[in-house]
């Protein structure tokens, strides 16, 4: 049993990454989700550092005296980091797939749990995590949507010039060839 705890905690959040660059490769607006995870995560970090900064919450082997089944320092335990990017890449991928976004969700859930069950995290750790990750990917979302519809590629752009330079080429190659004029 503590094996499976141990992969809860500390690897299953690999396979929402992978979740998340499968959506990426079959995604309609790749640019707008790769930019969604980035803003994500980086505004997740920052939120999870203040967060920490703002609340203090030792973790259960410290406060408890028991023994974690993987290693960790005794400092801060709010909130869960991993809980915190797991959810914040599962809001962005719930946003472009909702059925995988539900699977990604589960998978969280069982991250966090595992952090629980390990002792290394108290399940307000998680609960705050969950809130985080949530509110980053949310906003990772709506600002990048925002931002390539403000500044993204327009038709006056280089590459809507490049694109219709592109079109006119076989339009014009495929046309019958003219014959003289008589």
């Amino acid at each position: 049993m503590d094996a499976v705890i141990i992969f809860l905690a500390s690897y299953l959040i690999f396979a929402i990454g992978l979740m998340a660059a499968f959506v990426a490769y079959k995604a309609k607006k790749r640019r707008e989700f790769i930019l969604a995870l980035v803003i994500a995560g980086i505004l997740a970090l920052d939120l999870s550092i203040l967060a920490g900064v703002l609340y203090y919450n030792p973790r259960p082997f410290v406060s408890q005296g028991i023994e974690p089944l993987i290693s960790h320092s005794p400092d801060n335990g709010f909130p869960s980091q991993h809980t915190v990017i797991a959810m914040a890449l599962t809001s962005v991928i719930y946003f472009s797939r909702r059925q995988i976004g539900a699977v990604a969700l589960v998978l969280t859930f069982l991250v966090g749990a595992g952090r629980v069950w390990a002792h290394v995290h108290s399940w307000t750790d998680i609960l705050g995590g969950l809130l985080i990750g949530a509110t980053a990917g949310y906003v990772g979302v709506i600002l990048a949507r925002y931002l390539l519809t403000k500044f993204g590629p327009s038709e006056r752009s280089a590459s809507g010039r490049a694109a219709r330079a592109a079109d006119s080429f076989h339009a014009r190659r495929d046309e019958k060839p003219r014959r003289g004029v008589s």
